[in-house]
């Protein structure tokens, strides 16, 4: 599962490359392998440029550029591998520190090359290194004389795949609004518009459902990093093999700017080399993307199902942002009798809500099995009163920990007697050492003492340990 989102570098809108038409639609010019040239042309100055700076690359590409069709294409291309290439400073000093000796020891402009050259070799001293370093410290923190020290080696056609996705992410960061259709991956769609905290919709439109994204255009404050993150989802949706997309996106058109839609789908794969990668390597008892249902007006979307013996039990995924939320959501579903559970997938440093059901990601399928069949072995509803909205909020909180917490003491216990076994006199303090030797891993002190039969919780703070229930888990904290 995919519930994070990071940020990406996006071409410059000088390098967007696009068509427009009469009937007010735009359509990106994407490289294919027939004209693969383009990317050969850029490549070959690169494989012979390696010690040369990024100023006498550009010079170079500038003359490819006169020869070519489109020269846009080019410097796009030539972005794309000096992205992909290994740039670094001419020099290892700090430039800032070379420059501020330099001037400090040149109060006044140097006139003579003999006095220029008596300051440098004073600074090369002083520094330990020649005066040649100093030269190409000087100003090695300017773009332009970064040295190529590694090319990649990579097919023509992968680098002008490449440059189609930043294409397709130049095109929507000019996007007001999008609009994502799918049979049958609107639940993971949602789960990840969610996830990188974007603006959405629903709705449906000729049977199909629609999610209606919010475009960085139309969002005033942070529209950059709302942009990477949208370019983030389009990336993400293009594993996919069943979507379809319409942006309206506001283009500069002479000396004004209009309005246009832009329109993506599957077949674009063929352009971008991103194929369907949506195979989960998930048990067999796990069901991916279940069927839809339906509360009243509205339409859930089950991230997964688990099959048991004796039922289905749908799961809905959520993040601590948005628990709360979801939660109220949820509620809608015990009334219509639907066997779901809320899960909160609580990333590493986030606090898991109060009265959440918190999991890992990955998700631990198998022990997640377990904890249910054994909930309805013991007739516990996987949708239990905890969940219903007509309860206040603090108390629903409250209900569902005691509720959590009594459904594990059941559990920890290996046989009914398990709580009133009592610890020998003189083990103890084995015990206690076995227990410390184990902490901080609280999951192995719960299964020693689950071996050795004893109450789990009594015989932690018997031992000087706190505990307390997060989720399905048993927390195990010194005084």
């Amino acid at each position: 599962m995919e519930l994070q989102g990071g940020e990406e570098k996006v071409f410059p809108v000088q390098l967007m490359a696009v068509r427009r038409s009469r009937n007010g639609t735009v359509r990106s010019v994407f490289l294919s392998d027939e004209n693969s040239d383009y990317s050969l042309s850029v490549m070959g100055v690169f494989s012979r440029s390696v010690g040369r700076t990024r100023l006498e690359i550009e010079k170079e590409l500038k003359v490819v550029e006169l020869k070519s069709q489109n020269p846009k294409i080019l410097r796009g291309l030539a972005l794309v591998m000096f992205r992909l290439s290994g740039m670094e400073r001419a020099s290892k000093l700090d430039p800032a520190i070379v420059r501020n000796t330099i001037f400090s020891r040149a109060k006044t402009p140097a006139i003579t090359e003999e006095e220029r050259k008596r300051i440098i070799q004073s600074v090369a001293d002083d520094m330990h290194t020649t005066p040649s370093d100093i030269y190409m410290a000087m100003y090695a923190d300017n773009e332009d004389n970064e040295i190529l020290r590694e090319v990649p080696v990579i097919a023509p056609e992968k680098v002008s795949k490449i440059y189609n996705m930043e294409q397709i992410e130049t095109v929507i960061l000019k996007s007001l609004w999008i609009d994502i259709r799918t049979s049958s991956n609107m639940g993971r769609f949602i789960r990840r518009v969610r996830s990188l905290g974007l603006l959405y919709s629903e709705s449906v439109e000729n049977g199909l459902p629609v999610i209606r994204v919010s475009g960085p255009v139309s969002v005033l404050e942070q529209s950059g990093r709302y942009g990477s993150k949208l370019a983030l989802l389009v990336r993400y949706i293009l594993r996919f093999s069943d979507w379809e997309l319409d942006a309206s996106v506001r283009l500069k058109n002479g000396d004004d700017k209009s309005e246009f839609m832009y329109h993506l789908d599957h077949s674009v794969s063929e352009y971008t080399g991103i194929e369907d990668q949506t195979q989960e390597n998930l048990p067999s008892f796990v069901i991916p993307n279940p069927p839809p249902m339906k509360t009243g007006n509205r339409t859930l979307y089950p991230d997964y199902a688990i099959s048991l013996e004796s039922a289905t039990i749908n799961l809905f995924l959520t993040t601590p942002k948005y628990f709360a939320e979801d939660l109220k959501d949820f509620a809608g579903i015990q009334d219509h009798g639907i066997q779901a559970e809320l899960l909160c997938v609580a990333g590493k440093g986030e606090k898991c809500p109060e009265g959440a059901i918190c999991i890992k990601d990955p998700v631990e399928w198998f022990a997640l099995k377990d904890q249910f069949a054994k909930m309805k072995k013991k007739d516990m509803p996987p949708s239990p009163e905890k969940y219903q909205n007509s309860m206040p909020k603090h108390q629903a909180a409250k209900t569902k920990k005691n509720d959590i917490r009594d459904f594990h003491r059941e559990q920890v216990a290996v046989n009914p007697s398990a709580t009133e076994k009592s610890i020998p006199k003189g083990d103890m303090e084995k015990i206690k050492a076995h227990l410390h030797a184990l902490y901080p891993d609280s999951e192995a002190m719960t299964d020693y003492l689950e071996f050795m039969g004893f109450p789990v919780e009594k015989t932690l703070e018997e031992a000087g340990f706190r505990t307390r229930w997060k989720g399905l888990r048993l927390i195990v904290t010194e005084d």
